[in-house]
C-alpha cells in the first residue's frame, strides 16, 4: 500500500494545485502530503503494535487517511503556501477517493483470490505443475 499511498499523495497535491490555479504550489504541496502520508503510516501502526494492516480501509486505512488529511492541514497553515480552508475539501475528497479507492480495490482482489474453492485449487494446481498434460490425458479417456 505504500507506492499506492504515494500515488495518492502525489495526486492529491497535483489536484490541489491545480484547485488554487497556482501550479507553482505543486511543490510545496507534495512535500506536505508526503510527510503528512508517512505520519499517518507511523500513526496506524502505533495503536495496532507492529500489525501494520495499512492495506484495509478499516481501521488502519482510515487512520492513516485522516492523520495524513490532518497533518497536511497543519502543514499547508505553517508554510502559509496555501489557505487550508480552501484546499482542505479538495485534498479531503481526494485523500478519500483515491486513498480508499485503492485499498477497496486490494481488498477486492484479495478476496477475488481466496473465491476459489481449496479442491479445485488443488487440482488446479497439479494441472499446472504437470503442464496441463493430466487434463489431456483425461479428455482422451473419454
Amino acid at each position: 500500500m505504500i507506492p499506492a499511498d504515494l500515488s495518492t499523495a502525489v495526486l492529491s497535491a497535483v489536484f490541489a494545485g491545480a484547485a488554487v490555479h497556482d501550479p507553482a504550489l505543486i511543490t510545496g504541496l507534495l512535500a506536505q502530503a508526503v510527510a503528512a502520508t508517512a505520519a499517518g503510516w507511523c500513526a496506524a501502526r502505533l495503536p495496532r503494535r507492529g500489525r501494520d494492516h495499512l492495506e484495509v480501509v478499516w481501521p488502519d486505512g482510515t487512520i492513516v487517511l485522516a492523520v495524513a488529511w490532518a497533518g497536511w492541514l497543519v502543514l499547508m497553515a505553517a508554510a502559509g503556501n496555501a489557505d487550508p480552508l480552501r484546499v482542505g475539501p479538495v485534498t479531503a475528497c481526494f485523500l478519500l477517493v483515491l486513498g480508499a479507492g485503492w485499498r477497496c480495490l486490494y481488498g477486492f482482489a484479495k478476496a477475488h483470490d481466496s473465491i476459489v474453492p481449496k479442491p479445485v485449487q488443488r487440482r488446479l494446481d497439479a494441472q499446472e505443475a504437470d503442464g496441463g498434460r493430466a487434463d489431456q490425458v483425461s479428455q482422451h479417456s473419454r
